[in-house]
């Protein structure tokens, strides 16, 4: 009997310990599942996972029936800050769309929203969130790490940039009305600077940290393939943002692609199935190309 009660504890802590190390990484909040494009059936999983010891809330969905064991991985960063414009109902919809196009899709809230551990820090660590995340997204066993895309809209799309200079490990990316230049952004509507001043502080004495968000000031370091969407009605995000990124990538022969769209909004909602088939013809097209390297 003694020898089986100095067993008994040890389990124990054995199960604890192996409980600890994998919820520390990725614990599924919710589970539910909802239709996408033609009425493909979508898993959705609302999770916690760690990013540089700070927990985050995000989303990870999934077609319920896949075409191929495993499927690229679509990379989505939401426009916004903190809570507002935080992924909701409605962008789970959205999510569920590009997952119908046979995609892994995993998109974060960032630190600090929906229940995240951390603070918004508008380009800051939070560009950590989204490179764990996709470091996440090799474990899954339904996923091919090999071949990421990434797709971001406005405060998504400079995030965006900004993973990519960081080095996160994708063979593709799309941007949709993202600022180029926070500087110029600050100055261009009140609330924006009002909004910058809180998660960066005053431009005149954080200026390296809002040249470090701006991807105008280090064009050389977007080696992704870039597709750069843009409506010249933006009335969040001036075109010319994306204008003055083009240039620049221009002058180091950095690959990409801008598309300005005569009287398009902020979210190119009335060029929605053009932008679409944009984008997921870009990512068809360098994803082909990685698959044929590879051969």
């Amino acid at each position: 009997m003694k020898k089986v009660n100095l067993l008994l504890p040890l389990l124990v802590v054995l199960f604890l310990l192996t409980s600890c190390t994998t919820n520390s990484d990725f614990e599924t909040i919710e589970q539910s599942t909802i239709k996408g494009k033609d009425g493909v059936e979508i898993e959705v999983n609302k999770i916690r996972y760690n990013s540089d010891d700070t927990h985050v809330v995000g989303f990870i969905l999934k077609p319920t029936r896949m075409q191929t064991e495993k499927l690229p991985v679509l990379i989505f960063n939401r426009g916004g800050n903190q809570e507002y414009r935080k992924l909701d109902e409605n962008s789970i919809k959205y999510l569920a769309y590009l997952a119908s196009h046979q995609y892994i899709v995993v998109a974060s809230q960032y630190r600090g929203a929906d229940g995240g551990e951390g603070q918004d820090e508008y380009g800051g660590k939070d560009v950590s969130d989204i490179i764990n995340f996709s470091k996440l997204a090799n474990h899954l066993s339904y996923a091919d790490p090999s071949r990421k895309v990434l797709l971001g809209y406005s405060r998504g799309g400079m995030m965006s940039y900004l993973a990519i200079k960081q080095g996160i490990d994708v063979k593709v990316a799309a941007v949709i009305g993202a600022p180029s230049d926070l500087m110029k952004f600050s100055s261009e509507r009140k609330e924006i600077k009002s909004l910058l001043d809180e998660l960066i502080g005053n431009p005149e004495t954080k200026k390296i940290e809002y040249e470090e968000r701006s991807a105008v000031y280090w064009p050389e370091k977007l080696h992704v393939p870039s597709l750069i969407l843009h409506g010249d009605n933006d009335l969040d995000v001036n075109v010319e943002h994306s204008k003055k990124l083009d240039e620049r990538l221009n002058e180091f022969g950095m690959p990409h692609k801008l598309i300005v769209y005569p009287f398009g909004s902020h979210s190119l909602g009335n060029y929605y199935e053009e932008a679409h088939l944009e984008i997921f013809s870009w990512f068809d097209t360098h994803l082909e190309d990685k698959m044929l390297n590879d051969d």
